[in-house]
């Protein structure tokens, strides 16, 4: 309730429009969680709730509460969705779709790896990503340097795979990036797609990106390249799951009286 008493003042409005909450909190009831955003709808504070990286049985299980509470329910999800990052087409995106969601696709350029400015034997660029993670974006934000660590096997993978997408990309007229960020929007379970930029450069270029179409053969050729549902580094799947870690996986010996 606070934060979005912030949020309204800083923005200098009555109401947001949309209102994501970032990752699960598995330490509250969702429950709890949901009545909460409905409160702030009922009180016009925000118009709508979505949330962030949202598991497919999660999401289940908040329609469900929501259903049987008559609370206002999540019409959004964002997660991370591009050529390289393809996990929520196991789960998730039939998910949204089958609850009526729309879904904000983030990252379509993975972090810049898809604008093909990261090459073998290239020096990379001064003003990328990867070179400002190196200063102070590193210092406070350690994980970030992983992204762009050229020794690990995942990058190197990306490194051989931008070769052929390249290829797949050229040969359709159009440039890596341009394929990359109409690659998400070929989705029909996705709405649109979150992506920044640092100059008008880059917005002109994102704008014509948005605008194409991929046809079924580069679609067919980039499956062919990383397949449908996969994820070709485990870095880059947005959110270290709490249920996966060894403590959550394997049973604790009982203490021995």
């Amino acid at each position: 309730m606070r934060q979005v008493e912030a949020s309204l003042r800083r923005l200098r409005t009555d109401h947001i429009d949309l209102y994501q909450i970032h990752r699960p909190d598995l330490d509250t009831d969702l429950e709890e969680t949901l009545d909460v955003l409905t409160d702030l709808v009922r009180q016009g504070k925000i118009r709508y709730f979505g949330c962030s990286m949202f598991p497919a049985w999660y999401q289940a299980q908040a329609h469900s509460i929501s259903a049987q509470r008559g609370l206002k329910r999540f019409v959004s999800e964002t997660s991370p969705y591009s050529i390289f990052v393809r996990a929520i087409e196991i789960d998730v995106l039939p998910a949204v779709q089958q609850f009526g969601m729309g879904l904000l696709a983030w990252s379509p350029l993975n972090g810049g790896w898809l604008t093909g400015k990261y090459r073998r034997e290239a020096a990379v660029p001064a003003d990328s990503r990867a070179s400002l993670v190196k200063g102070q974006w590193g210092e406070h934000y350690p994980i970030l340097r992983t992204r762009f660590d050229m020794s690990r096997p995942g990058n190197q993978r990306k490194v051989d795979m931008i070769e052929q997408l390249s290829g797949i990309a050229s040969e359709a007229g159009m440039s890596l990036a341009q394929m990359a960020l109409a690659f998400p929007l070929s989705h029909p379970g996705v709405t649109g797609v979150n992506f920044g930029v640092r100059n008008m450069r880059q917005f002109n270029d994102a704008k014509s990106g948005f605008g194409l179409r991929l046809t079924h053969d580069v679609l067919d050729a980039i499956d062919a390249c990383n397949p449908p549902g996969s994820i070709v580094d485990e870095a880059d799947r947005g959110w270290i799951m709490p249920w996966m870690a060894p403590e959550a996986r394997r049973r604790q010996p009982s203490p021995v009286a």
